[in-house]
């Protein structure tokens, strides 16, 4: 005679626990990203090109460097491991890649071209032909792979 009160509490309470992981999906959802295209970006034909980060100063908090002058080129057909400890910087990388940010200072381009001037739509291993894997070890901390295709 009891089983069907718990039954109903059980389902109850599975049904708020939804209601409060859709209300923050829809939320997530509703976030307005910090990086946005600008009204003349542009849709490349491919981003199947050099990638080369110029002098690139990131900071997540002012007056917190993450990268400092930062250089580093990546040809078509070419594969590198972006290895270091945990904070290295390495994420970071891939992220101002991603344009998930914009770097502080310095540019990156692709193909000569300055990735902010190109239509976030177009940027990211899903869309471009990049590869961007993630390996992790307990004596190197991780590593980064990324090719052009």
């Amino acid at each position: 005679m009891l089983w069907p009160i718990q039954e109903l509490a059980r389902v109850y309470a599975e049904m708020q626990q939804a209601i409060a992981g859709g209300e923050r999906i829809f939320s997530l959802l509703d976030t307005r990203p910090d990086i946005s295209d600008r009204d003349t970006a542009v849709v490349p034909g491919t981003l199947k090109a050099p990638i080369r980060f110029e002098h690139v100063d990131f900071e997540y908090r002012k007056g917190e460097p993450v990268l400092m002058d930062f250089d580093l080129e990546v040809a078509p057909g070419e594969m590198i491991a972006l290895v270091g400890a945990t904070g290295a910087g390495k994420s970071t990388i891939v992220n101002l890649l991603c344009r998930f940010y914009d770097p502080t200072r310095g540019c990156i381009r692709i193909g000569g071209r300055d990735i902010r001037v190109v239509s976030a739509s177009c940027i990211g291993p899903a869309r471009s032909g990049w590869i961007v894997w993630l390996s992790s070890s307990s004596s190197t901390g991780s590593s980064f792979v990324i090719r052009i295709w």
